[in-house]
């Protein structure tokens, strides 16, 4: 089985993270097991003389990472230079400043709470991103910071990291994960990817931000889905109260956090 194979696996995995079966640990092993058995393991792999591509983690929603940080540096500095971003003058080891969990940065959204400094940092380098691709600083910083919490280590159960809490699909489509590399743990790649998709969404939908901000989180085809189930146009704002509640629970809050003054209030 090849890279490109085994990614869209993983990304099944991801997609059904909550599944209970794939909750239950002995049925991960033995999808781990089926996998030995079928010459994809780690031995299979290495038989067929293929780099070593992502594993399947203890997590099914879990993330491959580069095992040398010179890997990780490389790809970075790549999309830096696609991207018509600056690269530093030397390399930053964000995780020094992230607590440490059993010897790696925390993944939890309150990790980086009690440092100020490294927020504002964090909000600086996101609002930088904003400029650059043409979208409200003030609205992206608001809402990467109700992603992460500006924790550029923050994962879901369910797979999404970053600071714009990139899937892996959403991911490998703007530059940040494929080929057995994965960024998405780069702060300044991570809000440059996430600004690059509000300034996409704020065009698609004519410059209207709740519409563009409940897309990031729930994607297009789930909101439309949703208003075409309850007999609502499409094209009907989300501070329509009617429209507005054909949103999942999730979305609605995320809205309400972002948005206060754009979206009806909570009963």
């Amino acid at each position: 089985m090849n890279r490109l194979a085994l990614e869209a696996f993983a990304d099944e995995l991801e997609k059904n993270a909550r599944h209970p079966f794939l909750a239950i640990p002995s049925a991960r092993k033995a999808g781990r097991a089926a996998m030995v058995g079928l010459g994809l393991g780690a031995g299979g792999l290495a038989a067929t003389g293929m780099a070593m591509a992502p594993t399947l983690p203890e997590n099914p929603g879990g993330v491959f990472r580069p095992k040398r940080d010179t890997e990780f540096q490389s790809a970075v500095r790549k999309y830096y230079r696609q991207h018509g971003i600056d690269e530093p003058d030397e390399w930053r080891d964000w995780s020094a400043d992230v607590p440490a969990v059993k010897g790696k940065p925390s993944t939890s959204w309150s990790a980086v709470q009690g440092n100020e400094a490294f927020r504002a940092e964090m909000k600086s380098i996101v609002e930088s991103a904003a400029r650059r691709r043409g979208v409200d600083p003030a609205l992206l910083a608001t809402q990467l910071r109700a992603e992460s919490g500006y924790n550029p280590f923050a994962q879901s159960h369910t797979g999404p990291l970053g600071l714009g809490q990139f899937t892996r699909r959403t991911g490998r489509g703007y530059g940040l994960l494929g080929g057995g590399f994965d960024i998405r743990e780069d702060p300044v790649a991570a809000a440059d990817a996430s600004a690059r998709l509000m300034s996409t969404l704020l065009k698609t939908h004519g410059g209207k931000a709740p519409r563009a901000v409940a897309a990031y989180n729930w994607g297009d085809a789930n909101i439309n889905d949703a208003l075409r189930s309850a007999g609502i146009d499409t094209a009907t704002p989300l501070s329509d109260p009617a429209a507005f509640a054909t949103m999942r629970p999730e979305t609605q809050g995320y809205l309400r956090r972002i948005l206060p003054g754009e979206v009806p209030k909570k009963q």
